[in-house]
């Protein structure tokens, strides 16, 4: 999709207004450690799969930064950490409580969280970051929690 989009993206793009790519990926890309999980009753089976599919989500987002940059097109990841949302539902419906409590902020991320994000990325503020990730999960990777 985005090969698709790029002569409209690059259309009107300027150096201190590029065009901009934001990719989704998950603070999971970073975390090869199921043990938090298992604390509270969940096996880490079959994560790897989901993991390493955010990973490639990452890397992808890298390569396509340096290959869209000459276009003035910027490329960047957010990479949200545990929110709650249909997919995580049955896992906070079992342990949320319990998994707000140990995280480092007190709190599992909002939408609002992501967005802010997602709103420096795209303004003049964020205009000349390209190629990096974000992660938007209060310190739970550098805490060793839950992604």
């Amino acid at each position: 999709m985005t090969s698709q989009l790029t002569p409209e993206l690059a259309k009107d793009a300027t150096n201190l207004d590029p065009g901009r790519v934001v990719v989704i990926s998950s603070a999971a890309a970073f975390n090869t450690n199921t043990e938090p999980l298992r604390a509270f009753g969940i096996s880490g089976k079959g994560t790897w799969s989901y993991k390493a599919s955010k990973a490639a989500a990452v890397s992808l987002s890298t390569t396509l930064a340096v290959t869209l940059g000459p276009k003035l097109i910027t490329v960047n990841t957010i990479c949200p950490g545990f929110y709650r949302s249909n997919m995580t539902k049955p896992f906070f419906d079992k342990v949320g409580d319990s998994i707000e409590k140990e995280h480092p902020m007190g709190r599992s991320g909002t939408p609002e969280d992501i967005a802010g994000v997602f709103l420096f990325l795209t303004s003049r503020a964020g205009a000349h970051v390209s190629a990096n990730y974000i992660l938007s999960d209060g310190g739970s990777i550098a805490a060793g929690k839950f992604t």
